[in-house]
C-alpha cells in the first residue's frame, strides 16, 4: 500500500488539510486579522471532509475504481471549498484583505495532489487490464 505513488500524493494531499485546519492563516485583514478555517465552520466542514475522503481513499487501494471515485469526489468538496474561501475573501472587502498567506493555497494543492493520484490509479488499472489481457 505504501509502496504506490498514489499513496504517497494522497498523504502529502492530507498533510496539506491538516496543517490549514490545525492553524495556518487562510487570508490577513487590516480589519479583523487573520482569518483561519476554524472561524468559518462550512469551509472547515468542507476541508475536513475533503481530507477525510482522501484519507479513505488511500484503503481503498484494493479496489482501483472506488478509490478513483472517492477522489474525484474529494476534489470537488475541495474545489467547493474554494469557491467558499473566494466568496469570504470577496465579502471581506478586497482592498483589506492579503492573498499572501500560504493557507489560501492549500486547497489547490490538495486537488493538484489529488488528480496526480487519480492518475496514477488509473495507470494502475490500465496495467492490470493489460495483464489480465495477456492471460
Amino acid at each position: 500500500m505504501w509502496q504506490r505513488i498514489q499513496t504517497i500524493y494522497l498523504a502529502l494531499a492530507i498533510v496539506a488539510h491538516v496543517l490549514l485546519l490545525a492553524g495556518l492563516p487562510i487570508m490577513t485583514s487590516t480589519d479583523s486579522g487573520k482569518v483561519y478555517a476554524k472561524d468559518d465552520v462550512l469551509f472547515f466542514i468542507l476541508i475536513a471532509l475533503a481530507t477525510f475522503d482522501a484519507f479513505a481513499a488511500i484503503f481503498l487501494f484494493k479496489n482501483r475504481r472506488v478509490q478513483v471515485l472517492v477522489g474525484r469526489i474529494s476534489i470537488a468538496t475541495a474545489f467547493v471549498a474554494i469557491i467558499k474561501m473566494l466568496y469570504t475573501f470577496i465579502t471581506i472587502q478586497k482592498s483589506t484583505a492579503h492573498v499572501s498567506d500560504i493557507g489560501m493555497w492549500m486547497p489547490l494543492v490538495f486537488i493538484v495532489l489529488v488528480a496526480l493520484a487519480n492518475k496514477a490509479i488509473i495507470r494502475d488499472e490500465e496495467k492490470v487490464r493489460a495483464a489480465d489481457r495477456i492471460r
